[in-house]
């Protein structure tokens, strides 16, 4: 047997293994194996997404991460560009993290103060539709930039899309399957959350300013900012002088430390 039929079938064995796990406790913890086995990654973080709610936590393949998760539950998800592509802009599918986008992302604040802390340095995602205005997340990360195992968790991901999207509906929905979902106070939650970043720099700001403070808190580029909002690069830089200026500090840093704090104490 060739190795491309064996792996074939290895692979076709995998899925039959996870049909038979949906609508059981175990089946994210299966997912969760399924993608570190055929990708070779660190993590894999599965979480669901509801527009207007904060995200739910459904699994993670390591434990090491709880005060990471505990953060970004509580807030830091706001700035996470998962979250954003499907709460914002309406999308879904497998997606790895745009270079355009993330120039120079691991000199970011957010990077420094938040990401790095969570062990990865890669990450490709996965926006799985389960109805209307739900999708399941699945966070495929790696522990340092390479390329090669990037790529291949896409193609890899692309390539089983179709098949988990289905199985993921399939388990939420299945007859008998209960979770506790805490809507009220995940809706609450999230609508403090919203309103501390959509209102950062309010009475001090322009309303251009506090675009591009939203844009900067979430990592993006200057020339990502500039396409956004239709702006020049240049522009992009003077708005962010006025914006240090008006609120007396020096850079970047000082900026994600003054949203983190009003947002910790948002949600207390």
């Amino acid at each position: 047997m060739s190795s491309s039929i064996a792996e074939t079938k290895k692979l076709l064995d995998s899925i039959a293994v996870l049909h038979d796990a949906v609508g059981d406790a175990g089946f994210y913890k299966q997912i969760a194996d399924f993608f570190v086995e055929n990708v070779q990654c660190e993590f894999v973080g599965v979480f669901e997404f509801q527009r207007g709610l904060q995200p739910r936590h459904v699994y993670s393949s390591l434990t090491a991460f709880d005060n990471d998760m505990e953060k970004y539950l509580r807030g830091m998800y706001i700035l996470d560009p998962y979250f954003d592509l499907y709460e914002n802009q309406n999308r879904t599918g497998i997606h790895h993290l745009n270079p355009d986008r993330w120039s120079g992302f691991e000199e970011s604040d957010f990077f420094k103060f938040y990401w790095r802390h969570t062990g990865q340095n890669d990450e490709v995602g996965g926006l799985y539709e389960i109805a209307e205005d739900r999708c399941i997340h699945v966070s495929v990360a790696f522990d340092s930039i390479e390329g090669v195992r990037a790529e291949n968790a896409t193609t890899f991901m692309q390539t089983t899309e179709a098949i988990c999207q289905a199985m993921f509906k399939r388990h939420v929905f299945a007859p008998g399957h209960t979770e506790l979902r805490d809507e009220v106070t995940r809706r609450a939650l999230h609508k403090v959350v919203s309103a501390t970043l959509a209102e950062f720099g309010e009475g001090i700001l322009t309303d251009r300013e506090q675009s591009v403070v939203q844009l900067l808190l979430r990592g993006h580029s200057a020339k990502s900012q500039a396409r956004i909002l239709s702006i020049s690069p240049g522009t992009v830089s003077i708005h962010r002088s006025n914006i240090y200026r008006k609120l007396d500090i020096s850079g970047q840093g000082e900026l994600f430390s003054i949203f983190f704090t009003r947002l910790t104490s948002a949600i207390q």
